[in-house]
């Protein structure tokens, strides 16, 4: 008999505790639009495209930054990819590595050098970093940034 009572008065605490847990949670429509509105605005603003000539040119001559965006900028390619991913002072390395992910799947198509004595014209900013021995550029990209390579060129 007192587990009978026991298993009811445990059914009926449960339910009653479900019955709080499951109520509804009512979120403001202006909540929801000023959400949307943001994400829309981010979408539109942000990555920005990056001027393909300017970085090739900075990966392929190594130039250090003199007036660097970030703490962990050292070059000017650097530079030039997180002003275009939208990185800020304040970023962690997980954030950047986000922003220059993101900003890389949108953008690596349009990312193509026609540098003097490159081949293939229109080539991956990658190829231009191993025929140069760019290596800190690789190593940003492959370590640091973790970029996809499997984009087709």
């Amino acid at each position: 008999m007192l587990s009978r009572i026991f298993a009811i008065t445990l059914l009926m605490s449960v339910s009653a505790f479900a019955a709080d847990e499951c109520a509804p949670t009512v979120v403001d429509p202006q909540v929801i639009s000023d959400l949307a509105n943001v994400s829309s605005r981010l979408n539109q603003e942000c990555p920005n495209q990056l001027n393909a000539v300017a970085f090739c040119s900075a990966v392929e001559s190594k130039l250090t930054e003199t007036q660097p965006i970030h703490s962990s900028v050292r070059y000017r390619y650097q530079n030039l990819i997180y002003t275009a991913a939208c990185i800020v002072s304040g970023d962690s390395n997980e954030t950047i590595r986000a922003k220059i992910q993101n900003f890389w799947n949108r953008f690596h198509g349009e990312m193509t050098c026609n540098q003097y004595n490159f081949n293939p014209r229109n080539g991956s900013v990658l190829k231009l970093a191993v025929i140069r021995q760019s290596n800190r550029f690789i190593d940003d990209a492959l370590s640091n940034w973790r970029i996809g390579l499997n984009h087709v060129d």
